[in-house]
């Protein structure tokens, strides 16, 4: 059992913070750009929100969790508040971030839809039809 204590609260995260945090970044996984961008987009049009996602930082400083999210900080060139947790053991990083996306069927009968799976493959469609995208195309759920 770890005795280390951990600590956390909502900071105004600026791009400067966000530099400073993103240098204790060692060993996460490689950065999706589109992901940095669309929380970039959020946050300069306002909809970002503070939702208990946390920026975790280990004891000896390193980032374990959030780069993304401080990326899209810098990025934006906004200041964000956002929960941040330090002092977190540098051992439990394998078990941070390993959950499951939810997906836009998910998310679509989290609203309370009927036949989800099948409205959110419209809505796919209708998407990719209306932004000209490449059947391949990636649709968010974050617009």
């Amino acid at each position: 059992m770890n005795n280390q204590r951990m600590n956390s609260d909502v900071l105004r995260i600026t791009p400067s913070v966000a530099l400073k945090l993103l240098e204790g970044n060692s060993a996460n996984r490689p950065i999706r750009d589109r992901l940095v961008c669309q929380y970039a987009d959020d946050m300069v049009k306002g909809r970002w929100q503070l939702n208990g996602e946390s920026i975790k930082i280990a004891a000896d400083g390193a980032l374990l969790d959030g780069q993304h999210r401080l990326r899209a900080v810098v990025k934006s060139g906004t200041a964000t508040e956002m929960l941040v947790v330090k002092g977190i053991s540098p051992e439990s990083f394998h078990t941070i971030d390993t959950g499951m996306r939810r997906t836009a069927a998910q998310i679509v009968g989290l609203a309370g839809h009927q036949n989800a799976t099948i409205v959110s493959g419209a809505i796919r469609w209708v998407a990719i039809i209306e932004r000209q995208l490449p059947v391949t195309g990636q649709i968010t759920t974050q617009e």
